[in-house]
């Protein structure tokens, strides 16, 4: 790519298709695109206008600010704040129109001092755990469960917060081992349960929602009025075991360019350590990108990049900007683009080297790598976290 040291390229015709391909498996309910962490590091600013233009009307953050950066970027859909929220910023979120998540009595009785005090009300989803031990009211057994609704009866009573939903998160639903099969079975008995006698108690129904990527694709009949879905939606899968009935199409590729080749003798050494010595002569390629720029330092003398279609080993330790390449008896030359992960070398191989998930190594790519946005194949849009 002329004039680029370091990239990342999402292809906006793969997340379409992988949209489409979600709604398609839906049997109740709308899907919610999860886009916190910057869309798993492919630029939520970007993506979630083009999801709304497809049809998507729900969107889940982790925080405010992500959902206020949602808002700047002309997003009108829902959002739901899946995390905490300081109390002090009951205004913004009734002035910026989200649903945030109560998890707790106390936080409840402060979030609605806060609402009270601006004389707003702010729409609420009530977490329930049912196993993930995160957050949210305990409803794992009965006496858990009835603890938990004594409290939920009483936020439901409070002047200035409106609970117009609940949800629970699995915490095995990626998983077909038979114990946690049962795990998760139980997770949603728990928290349709709950969700029944709050219903019950308010006299009207709530909004319902559950299933993560994994649940919502390979267990159908868990599905409830919002489903949310994360990383199939950049097409990539929950757990790299699996196979998912649904075709995806992952969206980023991560790449560079060669800076530099050079040749060298047996005995010399590569890098910060000398952790690679030549046993013969070498042909060393230097890329201009390194752990500052998300590749895990873990590669170094393990992982590998594709130059000219075959895989070349990475050698010495990578490092902050650059790292190293053997590239003897590769065709390549200077300014030659090299693939750290795409279609030649799948990110989960990338993930599995470094003993990780793919959510990780998508979500370390750094603000300095600019992503490209395509469009049938054509570069549509330059985000520049740096020079804007």
């Amino acid at each position: 790519m002329q004039g680029r040291r370091t990239w990342v390229e999402i292809d906006l015709d793969a997340l379409a298709h992988n949209f489409k391909e979600i709604n398609k498996s839906l049997i109740k309910g709308a899907a919610v695109a999860v886009v916190k962490a910057d869309a798993y590091g492919h630029g939520a600013c970007i993506l979630a206008p083009y999801l709304e233009k497809l049809g998507a009307r729900y969107f889940a953050v982790s925080n405010i600010e992500e959902a206020q950066e949602l808002r700047r970027a002309g997003v009108l859909s829902d959002i739901i704040i899946l995390g905490y929220t300081d109390e002090a910023l009951a205004v913004e979120l009734f002035e910026n129109n989200l649903i945030q998540a109560v998890f707790s009595f106390d936080y409840a009785k402060k979030l609605n001092a806060a609402a009270k005090k601006c004389g707003v009300k702010v729409n609420c989803h009530l977490k329930l755990d049912t196993g993930m031990g995160r957050i949210g009211f305990c409803c794992r057994n009965d006496d858990q469960h009835d603890r938990s609704l004594e409290q939920i009866k009483d936020i439901l009573s409070l002047s200035n917060l409106y609970v117009s939903g609940a949800f629970t998160h699995f915490a095995v639903a990626d998983s077909i081992e038979v114990d946690d099969l049962a795990f998760t079975k139980a997770q949603l008995a728990a928290f349709d349960n709950m969700c029944g006698d709050i219903e019950d108690y308010l006299g009207r129904k709530i909004v319902k929602h559950c299933c993560n990527s994994a649940a919502t694709v390979l267990k159908p009949d868990f599905q409830r009025d919002l489903n949310r879905v994360g990383i199939i939606l950049y097409g990539l899968l929950p757990d790299r075991s699996l196979k998912l009935p649904v075709k995806l199409k992952p969206l980023m590729s991560f790449k560079t360019v060669i800076s530099e080749i050079k040749e060298i003798e047996p005995g010399e050494s590569v890098s910060y350590g000398r952790t690679f010595i030549a046993d013969k002569p070498v042909k060393v390629a230097t890329v201009p990108v390194g752990y500052a720029d998300g590749l895990r330092r873990s590669l170094s003398n393990v992982g590998s990049m594709v130059v000219g279609g075959k895989k070349a080993k990475i050698i010495g330790r990578i490092c902050m900007d650059q790292c190293m390449l053997d590239v003897t008896g590769i065709d390549c030359k200077e300014g030659d683009t090299v693939t750290i992960f795409g279609k030649e070398q799948p990110v989960d191989e990338v993930a599995r080297l470094c003993d990780t998930i793919n959510y990780e190594i998508c979500c370390n790519i750094s603000r300095r790598v600019p992503r490209l946005y395509l469009r049938g194949g054509k570069i549509t849009r330059i985000e520049n976290y740096i020079i804007g």
